[in-house]
């Protein structure tokens, strides 16, 4: 896999298909709201948009519980272990499976309580419920789909799982404008196309998962043949529910500051909500080449190479500076032009240039060490310090800071910006000194 200078390229070339996958699922997203907006008004459009979050966090669990899937077949693949190879793949489907399961009924009975706590209008109530009705019943479909990715980058493989979210993409927006525009079904009918994208999407991925084992020979048979190994179920436990736990941590987190940004008005809100979603696109070359260090990392330590290992953290580090910091100049460079493709009001643009002036600039830096490392982490099979960094950062420091800043010494709207520009600076070094400590190089 990994030799020499080609680390490099291997890197980026497994980056950049994750790269484009993450960049379609922001798309198509915006493409829902954007329909629901056009054909059924600002009410539903709030309620969509509201609902959003949560099936976010949904999904983010997923990604945790199925990550340990891509650390395990990486791991068994660099050993030359094909029995395990198959253990693990049986055994994780069998896991989404009951997730899956599991997720949809805490979905059903939590859902309404925790929109509430959201505080979302009463006239765009009805649609979120509505919503969230039909699209929880996705669930099971999100895990099958995330469980036959999280595999073939374990093998080395993340050109298909982006032919899976292409096709669920141009399905899912299709169907908004035939279920929503022509036959007016409303936020109902952008949820069903949603669910049918998600379950396409999901075949699609079984499918070309178990096309890509029988053309490397890999005897593990069907994806959906399922079998339940102790094991391997502890070790996908072991490692996934850290992650998990964190996605969903994390993702709370950002409701709770969201929250707080609300508190100052509407004008307010909006900048921060048009910041955070730039703020997002910017962030996700260094997301895709986290998650490829943790799977290149996995397949050198299954190897029993921990200093192969040790340079693919390092050059991801790099590779995901300069990606990162290539588009956050570009964004800075036309700041205004492009927040203004989101809002023509000025005072919202204004205050939308303090948001990333302040959230998306300096502490990039910091942020891809830290996210790097924590990725590096869950590949050598040191889920639990990957989990406490990414809390420390998420709710101890952007919380707590978040609070100070606008509780304690009314800083305001800028306050909150200071806090997420600081949160990541001791995660980093946290990071940095769990790598050139070494510690983690005993599993090898």
């Amino acid at each position: 896999m990994t030799r020499g200078n080609s680390i490099t390229k291997d890197l980026f070339l497994f980056a950049l298909p994750m790269l484009v996958g993450n960049m379609l699922q922001s798309c198509y997203n915006m493409v829902d709201m954007a329909i629901v907006g056009r054909y059924v008004g600002r009410d539903a459009l709030a309620a969509v948009s509201n609902t959003a979050m949560l099936c976010f966090i949904s999904n983010s669990i997923c990604i945790g519980f199925t990550i340990g899937g891509t650390v395990l077949v990486a791991k068994y693949r660099g050993a030359g272990d094909p029995d395990r190879q198959r253990d693990v793949i049986q055994t994780l489907f069998a896991l989404s499976a009951f997730g899956g399961i599991v997720l949809t009924i805490l979905n059903y009975f939590l859902y309404r309580p925790i929109i509430g706590l959201m505080g979302l209008p009463a006239e765009a109530l009805p649609y979120a419920l509505e919503y969230m009705d039909i699209v929880i019943a996705g669930n099971v479909f999100v895990f099958g789909y995330n469980a036959a990715c999280a595999v073939l980058r374990g093998f080395h493989d993340s050109r298909r799982p982006v032919y899976a979210v292409a096709v669920a993409a141009v399905v899912n927006t299709v169907l908004d404008f035939a279920l929503v525009g022509w036959l007016q079904w409303g936020v109902g009918g952008a949820a069903v196309a949603t669910v049918l994208a998600q379950a396409l999407s999901c075949g699609v991925a079984v499918h070309l998962l178990h096309g890509k084992l029988s053309a490397i020979g890999n005897h593990a048979g069907h994806p959906l043949r399922m079998k339940i190994r102790p094991e391997m179920l502890r070790d996908l436990l072991r490692l996934g529910l850290p992650t998990a736990l964190h996605s969903a941590v994390l993702n709370v987190s950002y409701m709770i500051v969201t929250a707080m940004f609300n508190q100052f008005g509407t004008t307010m809100a909006a900048a921060a909500g048009v910041g955070l979603k730039v703020n997002t696109f910017v962030a996700m070359p260094c997301w895709a080449v986290g998650h490829a260090v943790t799977a290149m990392a996995g397949h050198a330590m299954g190897g029993k190479r921990p200093d192969l290992a040790a340079t693919v953290a390092r050059k991801g580090i790099l590779i995901g500076m300069t990606l990162t910091g290539a588009l956050l100049l570009l964004v800075h460079l036309f700041i205004r032009p492009f927040l203004g493709l989101f809002s023509t009001d000025p005072v919202v643009v204004d205050y939308g240039v303090l948001y990333l002036r302040t959230c998306c600039s300096f502490n990039f830096l910091p942020y891809v060490v830290m996210f790097t490392l924590n990725c590096f982490a869950v590949g050598v099979d040191a889920p639990l310090f990957s989990m406490a960094n990414s809390l420390l950062q998420s709710v101890a420091l952007r919380l707590g800071l978040s609070f100070l800043f606008t509780v304690w010494m009314e800083t305001g709207f800028l306050g909150l910006c200071l806090a997420e520009a600081a949160s990541p600076l001791i995660p980093c070094l946290l990071g940095l000194l769990f790598f050139y400590r070494g510690n983690w190089r005993r599993s090898g």
